[in-house]
This record gives structure tokens, sequence and C-alpha cells, in this order.
């Protein structure tokens, strides 16, 4: 099995989307992301999570978790924040989930 930071196919039969798993920080569970690299603070990373050491964090969060730690300004907390990739969740909408089935 690849180490969770290793790009790998999803496990969906006929999803050939590559993906990275990564712990949320709030939630400590483990989530799918597409492997693909967002540029930071852009349209396209629009819903994006941080990858910090294996961690997946709101990019929001991580830089006020910056601006403690540090005892930094956001400007340098949100610059620091952008050298780290930005990756989009990746799932797929489940048939038993109620998203397809027809409202009476």
């Amino acid at each position: 099995m690849p180490a969770p930071s290793q790009p790998r196919c999803c496990r969906d039969t006929g999803c050939d989307t590559r993906v990275i798993l990564a712990k949320r920080d709030v939630t400590d569970r483990w989530i799918a992301l597409e492997a693909r690299d967002q540029p930071a603070f852009t349209e396209q990373s629009a819903g994006c999570l941080v990858i910090v050491d294996g961690t997946a964090w709101r990019p929001v969060d991580l830089i006020d978790h910056f601006m403690t730690r540090f005892e930094i300004a956001e400007p340098q907390a949100r610059a620091l924040v952008a050298d780290y990739p930005f990756h989009r969740p990746h799932h797929h909408e489940r048939a038993d989930s109620g998203a397809d089935k027809e409202q009476p």
C-alpha cells in the first residue's frame, strides 16, 4: 500500500482520478483529495484544503493557526500558507444518499 501522500487511483470503480490521503485537522479522519495541486488563493483553489505534514487544513484555519503559533501578522501567515500545496477534496455522490431521489 502506498504512503498516504503518494498519489494513487481512486478506489471507486470507473473513477480514474489520482488521489492522496490526508487527515483533517479538526476531525482527525482520513479524507481523499485530488492529487493535482491547485494555485494558492485563486478561483481554482476555492474549496481546497492545504496539506501540511499529512494534515489537511482549511486555508483560513491554517492562517489563524500560523498567526497564533508564530505571533505574526495575517499577511505573513497568508504568505506561509501559500507555500503549501492546495488540493481539492475528492468524493462521489452515492445513490443511497438521497441526492438522486425524486422529490414528491
